[in-house]
């Protein structure tokens, strides 16, 4: 119908590599249509074509579908800045499949920093603390949100009282941190995340990172990111064979937190406002601080 399909735009990972940053339905659909996986249907102006694969069409169709046609494609160079990539992924991200931030994160910061909180994402550990038991069935996973908890641990781990700005825009911040981690950084980054994970296990076992139902004494069998970010950048700083030997009082007074209004308001609503944020930590913090009497 020579009617101009809309550019794709691409984002260049690596010299000569490129990631989609807005066309993939279009690609996708050429692709399939030229490798015959498409039988063609609801057409109006060709419609004695209806019902058809690509090798099924008259062959003078087939060669012009195969000569002229171009797609254009913007590209957002690999020297561009970080802010300009990610603003551009959430500009382009209003129609079609929507990509939630972590998504469109890892997309924008390739790189060996996003490689290790994909890989510890998938850990076995971190998946049984979240009650994830087949990765390809999990809507948490499948939405990168386990991904994202990973990056919420980084990102606060030292500045979770100190911070300025939305936790949003610091998990961003902390994507695009420059000069990059070091192989070594990384190590210790891997290391303290699986210690600090283990050592919430060990005290909260199969309710890690799961809610206080004071008025049925029973726990909410739902992780919340809230929970997540209390207990393990609360935990990070102490050592976990004291944190299991005192594993029976953090637990009863981790319940006892759930009787204040404002924890309940610091994990349930508004979790990712600042101070609630601050305010969850450091309850727990206190907590153990207590309970190890320290």
């Amino acid at each position: 119908m020579n009617v101009p399909v809309p550019p794709i735009f691409l984002n260049e990972d690596e010299y000569g590599k490129y990631s989609v940053i807005d066309g993939k339905q279009r690609l996708q659909a050429i692709s399939s249509l030229f490798l015959d996986k498409l039988r063609l249907s609801g057409l109006e102006v060709f419609s004695d074509i209806n019902g058809k694969t690509f090798d099924e069409l008259p062959e003078e169709l087939k060669t012009v579908l195969r000569v002229p046609p171009t797609i254009r494609a913007v590209i957002i160079l690999r020297q561009s800045d970080s802010d300009v990539k990610f603003e551009v992924f959430k500009r382009l991200n209003t129609g079609g499949v929507k990509l939630n931030a972590q998504e469109i994160r890892n997309s924008t910061y390739p790189g060996p920093l996003n490689d290790l909180i994909l890989k510890l994402s998938e850990d076995p550990r971190f998946h049984a603390a979240l009650g994830i038991k087949a990765k390809h069935k999990s809507r948490m996973h499948q939405e990168m949100r386990d991904a994202e908890l990973v990056l919420r641990y980084f990102a606060f781990r030292t500045k979770w009282n100190t911070f300025t700005g939305g936790v949003m825009r610091q998990m961003d911040r902390f994507m695009a941190i420059k000069p990059a981690p070091t192989e070594t950084e990384l190590k210790s980054l891997e290391k303290e995340f699986l210690d600090t994970l283990e050592a919430v296990s060990k005290v909260f076992g199969p309710n890690a990172f799961q809610r206080w139902q004071t008025d049925r004494s029973a726990w909410r069998k739902q992780v919340l990111a809230s929970l997540f970010d209390a207990e393990m950048l609360a935990m990070r700083s102490f050592r976990k064979k004291d944190l299991n030997a005192a594993k029976s009082t953090i637990i009863a007074e981790f319940k006892k937190l759930f009787d204040s209004d404002e924890f309940r308001k610091s994990v349930d609503a508004a979790t990712n406002t600042p101070s609630y944020l601050k305010y969850r930590v450091s309850a727990v913090e206190t907590l153990l601080k207590e309970a190890l009497g320290k």
